[in-house]
C-alpha cells in the first residue's frame, strides 16, 4: 500500500504522469502560501494551506478571461514561471494618465507601461488615440493588454480573432476598416509603444497565457490526420515540454530557479515597492519503488505573486521516471522527520 511520509508543512500530492513516448512518470507536488514580510523582505509560510489546482481557474468565464491559476498538474517545467496576479498602481495613488510597472528577478528585469482608457479617433485621413483617462489603479489581466476580437458591423462575417490574445484590445485585422471608438491597450511594452492603428504587438502581461494561445499553442505539436491514426491517445511527437510553462515569455526563467533570489516589484502594489527573497529547499524527497528508494531534490517550477493578497504561491515538483511501475511505488517520503 501506498504510503505518503509528509515531513513538512507544505501540501503535497502524488500524481501519475506520460510523456509523448508513452513513458510513465510518477509527479510529486510540492506547494505552499506563503506571505511577504514587507520589513525583513522575507517569506514565511502560511497557516493557510495551498490547493493543488487540478483546472484552471479563469477570473471570470473559462475561455474568454484571462487564466488565474493554471493546472498544477503538468509532469514537468524546463524552466521556471513567474507570474503576478494583482494590478497596476500609480505612484502613491495619486490618479495619472501613466505609469510604469517592473519585476526584476536577479539581473532580468520586465517593465511595461500601463495607461489609462484610450480609443482610436479619425482626424483626417488617419487615426490617432484619445488622450489617456487617470487612474489610480488597472487590472493586469490579459483583457487589458493588446489583442481581441474584430468588431464589424457585417453580420455575416465570421469576425477575426488575434491568436496571441483573443480577449485584449485594439485588434483590426489586415483590410478590415477599423470602428470609431475603438480601444486601445492599457499595457504596453515601452520599447515598443503602439504609434499606428496598424501595429500588431505581442500582449504584455505578467499573467499565464491560455493554453488555447500562441505562441503556446504550437509547442503542442500537430494533432492533425497522422497523429489521429497513428499515436492517439498520445501526444504528438513534436509536442515540446515547454508548453507545460504557462508564464507570459517574458517570465519564463532560462534556468530554473534553485531559490535564494531577490524579487523586486515596483508599483504592482500600493505601497509602490516590494521586494522578498526566495526560499532555498534542503529537503530531498524520497521515492520508494519495490522497496528500493531513491532521493529526488525538487524544482521550484512555479512562482506566483499577488502583491494585493501579501501572499506568494509556490510550487516545487520532483519527475521520477517509472515505466510500469507506478502502482509499485510504496512509499513517498518529504522531507525528514523533526528529532523530538
Amino acid at each position: 500500500m501506498l504510503e505518503i511520509k509528509n515531513h513538512t508543512a507544505l501540501t503535497v500530492e502524488l500524481l501519475p504522469g506520460l510523456d509523448k513516448n508513452g513513458y510513465d512518470y510518477a509527479v510529486v507536488i510540492i506547494k505552499g502560501v506563503f506571505n511577504i514580510n514587507p520589513v525583513t523582505s522575507s517569506l514565511s509560510l502560511s497557516e493557510i494551506p495551498a490547493e493543488i489546482i487540478k483546472a484552471d481557474v479563469f477570473y471570470d468565464k473559462p475561455g474568454t478571461s484571462s487564466v488565474r491559476y493554471e493546472t498544477d498538474t503538468a509532469i514537468l517545467k524546463r524552466s521556471t514561471d513567474v507570474v503576478v496576479n494583482g494590478h497596476a498602481y500609480t505612484e502613491n495613488l495619486r490618479p495619472s494618465a501613466s505609469t510604469d510597472v517592473s519585476l526584476q528577478l536577479a539581473d532580468h528585469h520586465v517593465t511595461y507601461r500601463v495607461f489609462g482608457d484610450r480609443y482610436w479617433e479619425k482626424a483626417g485621413i488617419s487615426w490617432v488615440p484619445t488622450p489617456a483617462t487617470k487612474f489610480d489603479r488597472m487590472p493586469l489581466i490579459y483583457e487589458n493588454a493588446y489583442g481581441g476580437v474584430e468588431q464589424t458591423t457585417d453580420k455575416d462575417k465570421n469576425p477575426e480573432f488575434y491568436a496571441y490574445n483573443p480577449i485584449g484590445k485594439g485588434f483590426i485585422p489586415d483590410k478590415s476598416k477599423p470602428l470609431d471608438g475603438l480601444p486601445l491597450a492599457n499595457i504596453e511594452n515601452p520599447r515598443g509603444l503602439i504609434s499606428s492603428i496598424n501595429d500588431r504587438p505581442v500582449p504584455s502581461g505578467f499573467g499565464f497565457i491560455d493554453k488555447s494561445w500562441q505562441p503556446r499553442l504550437k509547442l503542442s505539436g500537430s494533432f492533425d490526420d497522422q497523429w489521429e491514426k497513428q499515436r492517439l491517445p498520445l501526444l504528438p511527437l513534436d509536442f515540446n515540454d515547454m508548453y507545460y510553462n504557462g508564464a507570459h515569455p517574458d517570465l519564463i526563467t532560462k534556468a530554473p530557479l534553485s531559490g535564494g533570489e531577490l524579487i523586486s516589484l515596483k508599483n504592482l502594489s500600493e505601497s509602490g515597492l516590494m521586494s522578498f527573497t526566495l526560499p532555498t529547499w534542503s529537503a530531498p524527497v524520497a521515492v520508494s519503488i519495490k522497496g528500493k528508494s531513491k532521493d529526488f531534490l525538487p524544482t521550484l517550477d512555479t512562482v506566483v505573486i499577488e502583491p494585493d493578497e501579501n501572499t506568494v504561491l509556490l510550487t516545487w515538483r520532483v519527475t521520477v521516471p517509472c515505466f510500469k511501475q507506478f502502482l509499485y511505488i510504496n512509499a513517498v517520503t518529504i522531507g525528514r522527520r523533526r528529532k523530538a
